[in-house]
């Protein structure tokens, strides 16, 4: 599997399914659509824990977002992954 069926996968709304296939991919290669996969899907499965209040799972996919965010080229800075970041940890402060 490559990183854009990853993508095909999780605009299906396979969420979990998506987030184990790119996990295989980023513990072996760490490239630029590898880094902003395995983001997107981090940020698929916070949002999923934040619907059953898992904190647990939010502070590891938060984890996961802030450790991937250095290894990405965020081109629109503050309009982009550098804002949603910010915004997903405020919401799981709250």
């Amino acid at each position: 599997m490559e990183v854009k069926d990853i993508f095909d996968i999780r605009k299906e709304g396979r969420t979990e399914e998506a987030y184990r296939a790119i996990c295989q991919i980023y513990a072996h290669h760490h490239g630029p659509h590898t880094n902003l996969c395995m983001f997107w899907c981090s940020s698929d499965m916070f949002k999923k824990s934040a619907k059953t209040h898992d904190i647990e799972a939010m502070r590891q996919m938060l984890g996961n977002m802030v450790k991937i965010y250095p290894e990405i080229k965020d081109e629109q800075g503050g309009e982009g992954l550098q804002s949603y970041l910010l915004h997903a940890l405020v919401r799981q402060a709250h």
